[in-house]
C-alpha cells in the first residue's frame, strides 16, 4: 500500500510539474530570435544561390519593394538576372510583435562584382518586415534599404528586441494618424522626433546609421522640410503592437 502512495504521490507531483510548464510556455513571450534567424537564412541563401533565387524564396507572394517605388516583390525579382554580383547582409536588430505574427530586422550590406573580390563596391543598410505565413513560415513582407558610405569601426552584436508583455495603451491606427496631422503640419523633424522611440534607428540614404534619438533628432534638425504622404496599404499584427 505504501509502495502504491509513493507511486500515486509522484505521478501526481509529475503531472502537476508538466501543468505548470504548459501553463508558463502559454503565457510566454515570443522570442526575437526566431525572426533573425529566419534573416540569418535567407542571407545565407542569397550568398550561395544568388540575389534572384533567394528573393523569390524568402519574399511574401503579396511583398512590397521599392524600386524605386513600391512594387510587388515577387515581380521585381522574377525578372531580375539569374547570375549576378554578390550581395552580404546579416542583420543586427531583431524585434517580434506579441502576437508572433510580425517581426522586423535591420542590419548592414554590401556588394561585390563577384564572391572572389576582395573588396565591395557598395554599401548599405537594409530594413526587413517579415510575416508568418498560414502554414507557419516566415517571408519578407517589406524590404526596404539605403546606401551609403564604407562604415568604420566593427559590426555591432545582433540585438534582440523582445516584446512587451502589456496590451498597446493605443491601437497602430491611432498614433499613425496623429503621426501623419504632425506631419501635415510642416515640421517634419519635430513631427519625427514626438513621435519616436528612444531607441529609434534612423536610416537616411548617404548616411550611416543612426540609433537612439537624440542622434536622430539632431540629424533631422540639420535640415527643415515638409513631408507630404499618402497612405496606399498598410497592416499591423494581431496583437496591434
Amino acid at each position: 500500500m505504501r509502495i502504491l502512495s509513493k507511486v500515486s504521490l509522484l505521478l501526481m507531483i509529475t503531472s502537476l510539474v508538466g501543468l505548470i510548464a504548459a501553463v508558463l510556455a502559454a503565457g510566454a513571450l515570443p522570442d526575437p530570435a526566431v525572426v533573425a534567424e529566419a534573416e540569418k537564412r535567407f542571407a545565407a541563401a542569397g550568398w550561395e544561390r544568388g540575389i534572384r533565387s533567394s528573393f523569390l524564396e524568402f519574399l511574401a507572394d503579396d511583398s512590397v519593394v521599392f524600386d524605386p517605388g513600391p512594387k510587388n516583390g515577387k515581380a521585381v525579382y522574377k525578372d531580375h538576372p539569374a547570375q549576378g554580383p554578390a550581395l552580404h547582409w546579416e542583420p543586427v536588430f531583431a524585434a517580434i510583435s506579441r502576437s508572433g505574427d510580425l517581426g522586423v530586422t535591420t542590419g548592414p550590406w554590401h556588394i561585390k562584382k563577384s564572391k572572389t573580390d576582395e573588396k565591395p563596391v557598395a554599401y548599405g543598410e537594409f530594413s526587413s518586415i517579415w510575416k508568418k505565413q498560414p502554414d507557419q513560415s516566415w517571408k519578407v513582407a517589406v524590404d526596404l534599404g539605403i546606401a551609403h558610405g564604407e562604415p568604420t569601426g566593427s559590426k555591432p552584436p545582433l540585438q534582440l528586441c523582445p516584446p512587451s508583455s502589456n496590451s498597446p495603451n493605443d491601437p497602430i491606427a491611432e498614433p499613425e494618424g496623429r503621426f501623419g496631422q504632425a506631419l501635415r503640419l510642416g515640421d517634419a523633424d519635430k513631427a519625427f522626433t514626438e513621435f519616436a522611440d528612444e531607441d529609434i534607428r534612423l536610416l537616411r540614404d548617404g548616411s550611416l546609421p543612426l540609433v537612439g534619438k537624440a542622434a536622430a533628432t539632431l540629424a533631422l534638425s540639420a535640415g527643415k522640410g515638409t513631408v507630404t504622404r499618402n497612405r496606399i496599404g498598410g497592416g499591423a499584427s494581431e496583437a496591434g503592437d
